[in-house]
């Protein structure tokens, strides 16, 4: 089910008809065919709570180890203020967040 929140739905559906965005919906479906996909697209600021979600993903995965490998986030951010500290700062957090979520739960290839 896709449920766009803040954007035209129009455009949105506009969109998605693009071959360019069919091709990469089609390649995200045979990669994660068998998982359930949890996409979220956000702009790097504080308060969108991204290193929350990511710890809740890592609870999840901890309280529920049959969903290893079964359930995925893929956490899209879109810069934001890349010039101030305390936003490099908080993508830091999160990619060592992400890093550390990964070696968890990540394929051990």
């Amino acid at each position: 089910m896709t449920n766009p929140i803040g954007i035209e739905p129009g455009d949105f559906q506009a969109i998605l008809r693009q071959p360019h965005v069919q091709d990469r919906v089609h390649t995200l479906r045979e990669k994660y065919k068998d998982m359930k996909l949890l996409i979220s697209v956000d702009r790097l600021d504080y308060i969108k709570g991204i290193p929350l979600r990511i710890e809740a993903v890592d609870m999840l995965l901890t309280s529920h180890p049959e969903l290893v490998g079964r359930v995925v986030l893929l956490q899209i951010l879109i810069p934001s203020r890349e010039d101030v500290e305390g936003y490099q700062r908080l993508h830091s957090v999160i990619s060592e967040k992400v890093s550390r979520v990964n070696e968890k739960f990540g394929p051990s290839t």
